[in-house]
């Protein structure tokens, strides 16, 4: 039990004020570099994510690492996560740092090539879609695993799909009947 309480209470207010002034920076990072800051819209943003979540634990927790390391620390993040955001306006950035969303469904049809070349499973695939609400896979017109790691579950007719809407998905020549 003297785990329980070894910490000093300076080290208790070193631990409190170190974790409401990180969380600040955070706020105002947050602000400065807008919505996107926490917005899971691809890896490098869930990376970014992560990423100042562990700074924050390590700064608050941490009595050996500084408050002002760690404000650098989410300030380099955060200034990386921007810099990546305006850079992958280029196509060759954008291959080079996202990952193609993937056709995984079509008119109720499991795609096994996309299974296979995402690693998602079929039983997986069958989840996303009851939690969509759809009774039957026959109701599926198609089921895309995106960019960002969702999954995303379109109900209706496969034949209603606007073939803009899934521009740059890989395996959407089906939707064309091409495929």
């Amino acid at each position: 039990m003297e785990w329980l309480v070894t910490a000093s209470w300076g080290d208790i207010g070193q631990v409190a004020l170190s974790g409401v002034l990180i969380y600040g920076a955070v706020i105002a990072a947050n602000r400065i570099n807008g919505l996107r800051t926490f917005a899971k819209m691809s890896g490098y943003d869930f990376a970014a994510t992560v990423a100042i979540g562990s700074i924050v634990a390590s700064v608050t927790l941490s009595v050996s690492t500084p408050v002002s390391s760690g404000v650098v620390a989410v300030i380099t993040v955060v200034g990386g996560q921007r810099v990546l955001t305006v850079l992958r306006r280029r196509s060759a950035v954008k291959r080079l740092v996202d990952n193609a969303p993937m056709l995984l469904v079509h008119d109720g049809q499991v795609l096994a090539d996309g299974l296979r070349r995402t690693g998602i499973a079929p039983d997986d695939v069958r989840e996303k879609v009851r939690a969509a609400g759809a009774g039957s896979m026959r109701e599926v017109a198609a089921v895309v695993l995106e960019t960002s790691g969702d999954v995303s579950v379109i109900v209706g007719d496969a034949g209603q799909l606007d073939p803009e809407l899934f521009a740059g998905i890989r395996g959407s020549d089906l939707l064309s009947g091409r495929g």
